[in-house]
């Protein structure tokens, strides 16, 4: 499927790419950040392709703008099979 998550600054700022961090949220956690580094743009992740399996998967983003201010969401991934 294509997964695609966008970021917006405000005030002029810019989104640092280097300070987004996605982590799945199961027990323990999982660090996804190195598996879509290379899908990771300055407004988005967009991975064309991703291979995601059916059932409830929480996810949360967390971000960096160029001023240093941090923002995070949390949801949840609904795939049917």
């Amino acid at each position: 499927m294509h997964l695609e998550f966008r970021f917006e600054a405000h005030g002029g700022a810019k989104i640092d790419p280097a300070s987004v961090k996605i982590t799945y949220l199961k027990n323990p956690a999982v660090d996804l950040t190195e598996r879509v580094k290379s899908f990771i743009g300055r407004g988005a992740i967009d991975v064309p392709a991703a291979e995601v399996p059916p059932g409830n998967h929480p996810i949360r983003v967390e971000v960096k703008d160029s001023e240093g201010r941090a923002g995070s969401a949390i949801f949840t991934l609904r795939i049917s099979q």
